[in-house]
């Protein structure tokens, strides 16, 4: 049997509003913590930065073509939202991640630039 809503109960709203809100806090708690887990590992900043990139964060979504670019800015704004998970829970980590993509370029860049004077 389901309990009515009594619109006099004050006290009973109240509480209901706690159990709420609580319940919210939890749960926002517990997304910051899975973030943070992924975040914590060199591999889960890569597989975060693949995410990102991918979703075209780091880019326009611009497009001549409206369908295109309406589809762009979609798959760009889950992207944003996963950055703003990432910024709630573990900003320093999102400057690692960062960082360390930075210097894989720049090892892949020397890796390349080895491999043409080697064949030169």
């Amino acid at each position: 049997m389901t309990q009515e809503h009594d619109p006099l109960d004050l006290i009973g709203q109240e509480r209901t509003a706690a159990r709420s809100a609580e319940e919210e806090r939890l749960a926002k708690e517990k997304e910051q913590n899975e973030v943070r887990w992924v975040m914590s590992s060199k591999q889960g900043r890569r597989f975060i930065y693949r995410l990102l990139s991918r979703a075209g964060v780091f880019q326009s979504s611009f497009n001549t073509n409206n369908a295109v670019m309406a589809f762009n800015e979609g798959n760009r704004n889950s992207g944003l939202q996963l950055l703003t998970d990432i910024m709630d829970a573990c900003p320093e980590r999102y400057t690692e991640m960062l960082t360390e993509q930075k210097e894989a370029k720049e090892r892949d860049g020397h890796r390349t630039a080895d491999r043409r004077n080697k064949h030169s």
